[in-house]
């Protein structure tokens, strides 16, 4: 609205016709970028958003699950959480959470070999924990360049380049 009204009270004397006036917010720029990212590893998100769906979806696999988790020695005060599919952040999440029970993950498969049997399709493999180690440092980078670029209490314009350059050498 206000871009609009500038272009029309003032469009004469902005350069090149005011073409290039509107420019997107940076963090919504970062958010596509994002998004073209994961998916390209759609596959290995989705499978391990499979796997975590499928313990949470009963208590007795809930269970399981904490006793596996003991049995390997993983201490953790959270437990899994499930993303919301269309905000990346809630995959990064998703992700940082269940690389935090992966051997818990894969006592569960050898304990409960029903697992693989229930499940049938998507079942997360050696790979797809690769794929979520390397992603979830890559979205941890974007997440932090994205809460600054969202201030609005303070100047951030200045930020941007030294965060995209950050991201763009990583």
């Amino acid at each position: 609205m206000a871009v609009s009204s500038l272009k029309d009270n003032h469009g004469d004397k902005l350069v090149l016709d005011s073409d290039f006036f509107h420019m997107r917010c940076a963090a919504h720029v970062l958010n596509l970028v994002v998004k073209d990212g994961l998916s390209r590893v759609k596959n290995s998100i989705h499978n391990i958003r499979c796997a975590v769906r499928y313990i949470r979806s009963s208590s007795a696999r809930s269970a399981l699950f904490d006793t596996c988790a003991r049995v390997v020695t993983v201490h953790c005060e959270d437990s899994l959480c499930l993303d919301v599919c269309k905000r990346w952040n809630s995959t990064l999440l998703m992700l940082n959470m269940a690389l935090k029970f992966e051997k818990t993950f894969k006592r569960f498969n050898n304990d409960h070999c029903s697992f693989e049997k229930e499940l049938k399709e998507n079942v997360h493999t050696k790979k797809d924990w690769e794929n979520a180690k390397v992603l979830a440092k890559f979205l941890e980078q974007f997440y932090e360049a994205t809460k600054r670029m969202s201030g609005s209490l303070y100047v951030i314009a200045n930020l941007h380049f030294h965060d995209l350059v950050s991201i763009a050498f990583s």
